[in-house]
């Protein structure tokens, strides 16, 4: 019995040839679309269907601006799935300039969002970004840089022109950059959250919440918004240091941005 293959003919190796330039011509036509879709299609196109336009002046705060709220009582929501009580604590509102924007919810993340008893994926699902704000004076500045760790930032220290705005204004840091973990209260304010980028002058609106929910292995996991600028954890320790800053848990109703508002 004879085994061995043909010889290739000039005609075979003409149509293996197509047949990689087809490949490569789709391969190639997918990751341009997905390109175009994130840095060019995307934000023009959430902004016209979810977003109404803001002609305003937006005009950069000198401080973030807290409202006293009297107590309140639980309140109920389903966030992807999960049931969530929290109550509102204050009222919170500022303009200034985003430096980072921290995503969680790609698909590259979910092995590692699985791996414990189900409180890393479910606050990766409820609050699916972080933004690093500053207003005041280091909002004025454009181009600052941003730096994040899993969920603390702070700016980048090892970018010249960032360092040194941050020292001049460096007794300005713990009240006037902060570290918010944003909760979309609608589905437009989470496509406003999509395409929110590094440079954005934004407007912030909602409310700091204390929220909770229950995780798969069934223990209750919940969270207490800072309430003022410049707070830190003192009785408990994040990642073996405590007085470190005390992050925002955000309860976003309205964000205004690139000349749109979401709401």
């Amino acid at each position: 019995m004879n085994t061995t293959p043909p010889p290739l003919t000039l005609e075979m190796l003409e149509k293996e040839k197509r047949r990689t330039r087809i490949i490569k011509y789709v391969l190639y036509t997918i990751i341009g679309c997905v390109l175009l879709w994130h840095y060019g299609l995307k934000r023009p196109i959430y902004q016209q269907l979810f977003g109404t336009p803001f002609t305003e002046e937006m005009k950069i705060s000198e401080n973030e601006i807290y409202i006293d709220l009297p107590p309140d009582n639980f309140r109920t929501a389903t966030i992807e799935g999960y049931d969530i009580k929290f109550k509102l604590l204050k009222q919170y509102y500022a303009t200034g300039q985003v430096i980072y924007v921290d995503k969680y919810t790609n698909p590259l993340g979910r092995f590692y969002r699985d791996t414990d008893d189900g409180a890393t994926r479910a606050y990766d699902e409820i609050v699916p970004q972080d933004i690093t704000f500053v207003v005041g004076e280091y909002a004025k500045y454009p181009n600052l840089k941003g730096y994040h760790e899993y969920r603390a930032g702070g700016f980048d220290y090892d970018d010249k022109y960032t360092y040194g705005i941050y020292h001049k204004y460096r007794h300005l840091y713990d009240t006037h950059l902060t570290n918010i973990h944003t909760i979309a209260a609608s589905t437009n304010v989470q496509k406003a959250l999509d395409i929110l980028k590094a440079g954005d002058i934004a407007t912030l609106e909602g409310y700091l919440i204390y929220w909770e929910t229950r995780v798969r292995s069934g223990r209750i996991m919940d969270f207490k918004s800072a309430i003022y600028a410049g707070e830190t954890h003192k009785d408990q320790k994040y990642g073996g240091h405590s007085n470190v800053g005390k992050c925002k848990q955000l309860l976003l109703t309205r964000i205004t941005f690139n000349g749109y508002t979401f709401e």
